[in-house]
């Protein structure tokens, strides 16, 4: 059985960074309460689809990452939540 991987999607030889040079951060002591981390998260799905096509995310102790396709999408996600990406 295959362990799961936060860069699952990176593992594949066929995914590579350069198709997703957009990335929005968010960190997680901004957003504290995991009512915040399910709206966002459901609001990107219902946006953006699941990671895959459009975007693809990594996870740390510290932030969330989306990783975008497209910089239309980026500026979507940054106008609706924000970019801690400095």
């Amino acid at each position: 059985m295959r362990q799961w991987s936060y860069y699952y999607a990176f593992d594949n030889p066929s995914w590579s960074m350069s198709q997703f040079p957009y990335p929005v951060t968010l960190d997680w002591a901004k957003r504290p309460t995991m009512e915040a981390w399910n709206e966002i998260c459901a609001w990107t799905i219902e946006h953006f689809g699941l990671p895959g096509i459009r975007y693809q995310t990594e996870v740390s102790t510290e932030r969330m990452t989306w990783y975008f396709q497209h910089s239309q999408d980026q500026l979507i996600m940054t106008v609706a939540w924000g970019n801690d990406n400095g």
